[in-house]
């Protein structure tokens, strides 16, 4: 009726879900079949991405520090997109039930990220941040297209003159 097809919105993570889920089972995995003094590393920030933030905490503080980071960036992407959903919501309570709603989904996150491997972190963290900034700027496009549109709808008024007439002579009648 309204030509929305509310499909279109699970497309994307459709497609996406399969690559997370081999990531996730190739990466855990590999964890036994590493030789001994061989890691997995991304440019030297995340020094294992087969290692979970479990193991890595076990190891220290300051080996756990790149793997908190990817756990907290694993939440915010998930809060982030409810956020700016509801930035410009005009009904209060809803706003504050999709924060709520948001804020546990996001600690819900952090407890799964916890056992996850690095990369599977990396992987989910780095494709929503690709796509929150997609979508910003194409939402930012649309407004922009759309003011463009509303501009050349104004209707333009027909220009009003004040002119005064001049009076009219009586016309001379014939006598007969």
């Amino acid at each position: 009726e309204t030509k929305f097809n509310p499909l279109a919105g699970c497309l994307p993570m459709l497609i996406q879900m399969p690559v997370f889920i081999a990531l996730y089972q190739v990466l855990y995995s590999m964890v036994d079949r590493i030789p001994e003094g061989m890691t997995y590393q991304f440019y030297h920030l995340v020094p294992d991405l087969t290692k979970n933030p479990a193991t890595a905490m076990g190891e220290g503080v300051l080996a756990f520090i790149p793997y908190l980071v990817l756990m907290l960036v694993f939440a915010f992407v998930t809060f982030a997109p409810m956020l700016l959903q509801q930035k410009n919501s005009k009904d209060q309570n809803q706003k504050r039930q999709m924060l709520m709603m948001s804020g546990i989904m996001s600690l819900f996150m952090l407890w799964i990220s916890w056992s996850s491997p690095a990369g599977v972190l990396l992987f989910w963290g780095a494709s929503s941040v690709i796509g929150i900034l997609q979508q910003q700027l194409t939402m930012r496009h649309l407004k922009r297209v759309e003011a463009e549109a509303e501009a050349a709808r104004i209707e333009v008024e027909p220009v009003k003159v004040d002119v005064e007439r001049k009076a009219k002579k009586k016309r001379p009648t014939k006598k007969h």
